[in-house]
């Protein structure tokens, strides 16, 4: 990776935790139904919060997760959400400088819609983690950007004519969500959720069926990693009766049968590492 590439990636990554910040802010109060318009202030104490205490990543850090006024423990949300737009922003500026229509009109608005894509799929997760569901509108935008996205780089890269490019796109992403759909529609939602398949369609439209199927199974190996990991945990949490064990076992999310678990994060993570990596983890397969 050359100088040109560092500096960008390390630009941009100041710039993503920015966007991250702001993601939060979103989140929490969508979650909270309060309008985006608005200081910041803390959850607890309604204290409006100064600009030192808003620096992404940093201020959560020197304030050890704390509100300065009440003390209150803060969500270790906001420094995850700022950390990973921030590596998503920098990876996308990355694979931007080596195409060689990077500099052209379709290059910038193509980095544009990128961006927009890891924004709103991390917000998706972040929102899926807490309520197991996502806005309708955050999912439509989300599908509407990778279609554009994978639209755009198939027409500068001359795959064919603009109606080549975008039927391939739109099989594109109903091979790769076929599935979700059916297993929905033959559970009646009860295995898995709409959500999924709109996200899996805007992955495969963006990826293609091959890259688009691979982030799928990376998703969903993660997500039976993540389990397996956390049964193991409160297995292994079991076998002590100490106070801290005990408060440590209520505090994590209960795995039991039938539960339903966030999958949103897990595409997430697929589409993420196959966007980074693309040749590597196909090679894989």
């Amino acid at each position: 990776m050359g100088e040109m590439e560092w500096v960008a990636g390390v630009i941009t990554f100041l710039f993503g935790t920015s966007v991250g910040s702001f993601l939060n802010v979103v989140v929490f109060r969508t979650l909270q139904g309060k309008p985006l318009r608005g200081r910041s202030q803390c959850p607890a104490c309604k204290v409006q919060l100064r600009w030192f205490e808003l620096i992404p990543l940093v201020s959560f850090f020197l304030q050890r997760g704390r509100c300065r006024s009440c003390g209150i423990l803060l969500s270790w949300q906001y420094p995850v959400v700022e950390l990973l737009c921030g590596i998503g922003f920098s990876v996308v500026a990355i694979r931007w400088l080596q195409a060689r229509w990077a500099l052209q009109w379709e290059g910038v608005v193509w980095l544009a819609l990128m961006w927009g894509v890891i924004a709103i799929s991390l917000a998706l997760a972040a929102y899926d983690v807490r309520t197991r569901a996502v806005p309708t509108h955050w999912l439509g935008m989300f599908t509407s950007l990778s279609f554009l996205a994978g639209l755009l780089s198939r027409v500068v890269e001359g795959q064919g004519s603009f109606v080549t490019a975008l039927s391939e796109v739109l099989l594109s992403g109903v091979v790769v969500a076929l599935p979700f759909w059916g297993l929905w529609l033959i559970s009646r939602g009860k295995w898995i959720g709409d959500a999924d398949g709109w996200l899996a369609f805007g992955i495969g439209a963006f990826l293609g069926v091959a890259r688009g199927i691979t982030a799928i199974l990376l998703a969903f190996w993660a997500g039976a990693l993540a389990i397996g990991i956390m049964w193991g945990f409160h297995r292994f949490l079991q076998l002590f009766r100490g106070e801290y064990a005990m408060r440590l076992h209520s505090r994590l999310p209960a795995i039991r049968r039938g539960m339903a678990v966030p999958f949103v994060p897990f595409l997430t993570f697929g589409l993420w590492v196959e966007l980074a990596f693309p040749f590597v983890v196909f090679a894989l397969y």
